[in-house]
């Protein structure tokens, strides 16, 4: 029999089938950590607490709360922990749920542990955030913006560009909000690490209760896999989900930011493809500047340099062009006079280009990094720009 286990439920946005822009999106976040020192909690370690203490907790009971002598964390006149945002649409527990809008705040605790992503994302949207996880919601607007920053600025978005996360108002922040599943990879509460950072230890434990709710929320897009997967902060979490997905998805390195967000796509999707088309129009107009400048005697050696660059940058790519194609691309947009060092005729009587002078020029002396490099910088800031 299989083992049963309590999860965070993800955020699932009441229109996440449809998604962006014609792309379902998924937002894989990092984890829910906690500090019961702070809350003069006699839980050493939190990571069995949704387990086992997932309608316990201290923080959210105000009896057990008061004891403790903390209340005065929580901002009302009577001391008394808030009821749950959410306990209007809680189905999950009696004691989440009141016949009765105007019932009085009873001292029994009102939610659930794994309630918490969803609490935290409702108090984002609505500007009431107890603890302010600002960092992690700028990261996902700045993705979405990122990604489809034109789409926002029109309904039902009405997002202007340029617009920080925290000008939003909360129909602005619900509208996305509402076409997205959020969920963290880390299924358990984590110990208060290096001022909220990652412990790489919490990885290693329950790896596999981690990947199953990643697979469980994939799952619930049409054909089970979201067009769009945006893995926040993490690169030790980004490469275990890309390990996860194989070959089915391609990271978008032009469109990632190290240390805040990693996009990954299907080559399927809209987003891809318009990637793809916009990066390909880039490439050419950065080829037809770049050939202006080949002169001198090492032609053949800045051809061969551009078209190593070139085939770097389309690695893991979904039909990425071999070194022929590319030298074909490169030379077609040269003068006739440097055309004319390259090309034979063929039995046919065709133009072709002698591939075989630029590999053994590569076998004899291969084109090292160091003379790459100036060149891949220089393409990236092209490609960016």
């Amino acid at each position: 029999m299989a083992k049963q286990f309590k999860q965070f439920d993800p955020w699932e946005g009441k229109n996440y089938k449809v998604g962006i822009e014609g792309n379902t999106v998924f937002i894989v976040g990092v984890q829910h950590w906690c500090d019961p020192k702070f809350w003069n909690c006699k839980e050493e370690n939190p990571h069995k607490c949704l387990e086992e203490r997932n309608d316990k907790c201290t923080v959210w009971d105000t009896e057990r709360y008061q004891k403790n002598g903390k209340c005065h964390e929580w901002d009302n006149n009577h001391k008394i922990v808030e009821r749950c945002p959410l306990y209007k649409k809680c189905k999950l527990s009696v004691k989440c749920q009141s016949k009765d809008d105007e019932e009085p705040y009873s001292n029994s605790m009102n939610r659930l542990l794994q309630c918490e992503t969803n609490i935290s994302v409702y108090d984002h949207i609505e500007g009431k955030e107890k603890r302010q996880r600002a960092k992690v919601f700028a990261f996902i607007f700045d993705a979405l913006q990122n990604l489809f920053g034109k789409a926002l600025t029109k309904a039902p978005f009405n997002i202007k560009e340029e617009t920080r996360v925290s000008e939003l108002n909360s129909a602005q922040k619900r509208s996305y909000w509402n076409c997205i599943i959020f969920s963290n990879y880390i299924q358990h509460y984590t110990l208060y690490w290096n001022y909220g950072e990652l412990n790489p230890k919490e990885l290693d434990i329950e790896p596999e209760k981690n990947d199953k709710v990643f697979e469980e929320c994939m799952k619930k897009f049409p054909s089970e896999e979201p067009d769009v997967i945006i893995v926040l902060q993490e690169p030790s979490i980004f490469r275990k989900i890309k390990g996860i997905l194989g070959n089915k998805y391609i990271h978008l390195k032009e469109k990632s930011r190290t240390g805040a967000f990693y996009i990954l796509a299907k080559p399927s999707s809209s987003l891809y493809k318009k990637i793809r088309f916009e990066y390909n129009h880039k490439k050419n107009d950065f080829i037809k500047d770049f050939v202006q400048n080949f002169k001198g005697k090492r032609i053949r050696r800045q051809i061969e340099t551009l078209t190593r660059v070139l085939y770097d940058f389309e690695k893991g790519k979904n039909g990425k062009p071999s070194l022929e194609q590319i030298r074909e691309e490169i030379l077609k947009h040269c003068s006739d006079e440097v055309k004319e060092k390259f090309y034979i005729d063929n039995a046919e009587g065709n133009k072709v280009i002698k591939h075989n002078s630029f590999t053994s020029l590569n076998n004899k002396t291969p084109i090292t990094d160091d003379e790459k490099e100036e060149i891949k910088k220089k393409f990236e800031e092209y490609i960016k720009s």
